[in-house]
Formats: structure tokens, C-alpha cells, sequence
């Protein structure tokens, strides 16, 4: 598991944590390689969720999967339909929303390729 950056609980005490797997360092995901250096270890997904006694009931997400996907995963909110929303941090980044076994919902925003919202005239960063 790479570095955890966001944490929730549902509404029935399950946990949720959105995790970096970027954050690994190569010797931590030897497994992964071509050819594997070692038979442990591979990043987990993205999205995990986790019952009270701390046993995994699923994990998904990630890049790659016919969905859009966040540049570097920061947040994670379940809902009280069991909707899961992931968001980024990077500039551009969005919201995302899925079901609870990950099917992609939709998106919120995008990256247009700005760094955040355009001043508007008059608008002074001095002042914030």
C-alpha cells in the first residue's frame, strides 16, 4: 500500500481509504516487474474498503480501467447510497463518482489544461 491519503467510513462502520500507489518505490513492487525480482510484492488498488475486524471486502480503481482517473488520488467520501467519490489534487484535477463495487458513475470537471479558475478583472492576489 502506497502512501493513504484519504479516509471514510459508510454509513454501515465500513472503512475507505483511497491510497498512492505511485508512491511505491520500484523494491516495493517487485512483483510488478518484467521480469518480477521477487514473488511479493504488487501496489494494491487505488480504493479499498474494509469491514470493522479490518478484513478487505473490495479494492478497485485505478488508471487504465475505461474511466477517467484522477492524477494523484487525495480524497474519498461515501455517501448514504453507497456512491463513492474520489478527487485529485493535482491542477486539473476532478471528482469522480462510482458505486460502491467501483462502476464508473461520472465525472465532475476536468483537466482543461488551466492551473484553477481564471482572476476575473479587478482581481488582485495581493489581497488574498
Amino acid at each position: 500500500m502506497g502512501q493513504v491519503s484519504g479516509v471514510a467510513v459508510d454509513k454501515d462502520d465500513n472503512v475507505w481509504i483511497i491510497q498512492r500507489p505511485g508512491s511505491l518505490l520500484d523494491d516495493e513492487k517487485g512483483a510488478q516487474k518484467s521480469p518480477p525480482e521477487s514473488l511479493c510484492c504488487s501496489a494494491a488498488p487505488p480504493v479499498m474498503k474494509f469491514d470493522q475486524q479490518g478484513n478487505l471486502l473490495a479494492a478497485w480503481g485505478g488508471a487504465g480501467q475505461g474511466h477517467p482517473w484522477v492524477q494523484m488520488e487525495h480524497g474519498i467520501h461515501v455517501d448514504d447510497a453507497g456512491h463513492v467519490f474520489i478527487a485529485g489534487n493535482l491542477d486539473g484535477d476532478q471528482v469522480l463518482e462510482f458505486t460502491g463495487d467501483g462502476k464508473f458513475i461520472r465525472q465532475f470537471g476536468a483537466d482543461d489544461g488551466t492551473k484553477g479558475r481564471i482572476p476575473r478583472r479587478g482581481w488582485d492576489a495581493r489581497r488574498i
